[in-house]
């Protein structure tokens, strides 16, 4: 079991080490984006084929 978590560890930290700021910034401004928009779409119906045939 301490085998596990000492891989766990390393690994975190390797995680840690390689990402920046920036990117944790903006990937919470992309969910607070998709978490606004979601809503909208839900109540409105989105579809990709809607209207494009209109005859």
């Amino acid at each position: 079991m301490a085998d596990a978590l000492d891989v766990a560890r390393q690994e975190i930290a390797r995680y840690q080490r390689l990402t920046d700021r920036r990117l944790l910034v903006a990937i919470v401004v992309l969910g607070a984006l998709v978490g606004g928009i979601w809503p909208v779409a839900q109540d409105r119906g989105v579809h990709p084929d809607q209207g494009l045939y209109a005859v």
